[in-house]
Formats: C-alpha cells, sequence, structure tokens
C-alpha cells in the first residue's frame, strides 16, 4: 500500500512539474516552432512549458498562459502579451501567430 501511495505522489508531482502551460480551453503552446505572419523578428521557438527562445537560440525567455493571454518575459519578445490563444494559435501585435507546420 505505501509504495501505491508513493509512487501516486511522485507520479502527480512528474506531472504538474512537466506539464505544459494551458489556455482556458486546454489549447496551450505546443512545443517546437511558431511563425507570426511574414515577420521573422516575432517568430520563436517553445522550448517546454514555460520557456521560449529565437529562432537562432541565442537568446532565452520564459513566457506565461493566463486565459486566452500569452505573456513573454526577457528575449526578444520581452513585454509583449499574445492574446486570443485558442487551439495553440494567437495574435502578436497586428500578427497571427501559430505552430510552424
Amino acid at each position: 500500500m505505501k509504495r501505491s501511495v508513493v509512487f501516486l505522489a511522485v507520479a502527480l508531482l512528474a506531472g504538474s512539474t512537466f506539464a505544459a502551460p494551458a489556455s482556458s480551453d486546454g489549447g496551450g503552446l505546443k512545443i517546437g516552432e511558431y511563425a507570426c505572419g511574414d515577420a521573422l523578428a516575432y517568430s520563436f521557438r517553445v522550448i517546454d512549458g514555460r520557456r521560449y527562445t529565437d529562432l537562432d537560440n541565442t537568446t532565452t525567455g520564459t513566457y506565461e498562459i493566463r486565459g486566452d493571454k500569452v505573456y513573454f518575459h526577457g528575449a526578444h519578445l520581452d513585454g509583449l502579451v499574445g492574446t486570443g490563444l485558442k487551439d495553440h494559435n494567437f495574435r502578436l501585435s497586428d500578427r497571427f501567430c501559430g505552430p510552424w507546420q
């Protein structure tokens, strides 16, 4: 019984530690490259559930999702807020951003 409880606790902690943040509809950001319109300056790569980098991997920042908004901290998107997050897509300034396919 003790092993089951310990295993369950470890599994729950691992899931909460490594799970990507999600918007209210469950459509957070996918790991991988995001294109934002035709402007490379706004494009980025999601590293994990909290961090992103520019496409050259030279600067790293963090992001957080609150509701349908994506808040960027550090790196080249510092201070920008994406809006309307749904199904991994959102708007950043006047550009549509989504996973590169």
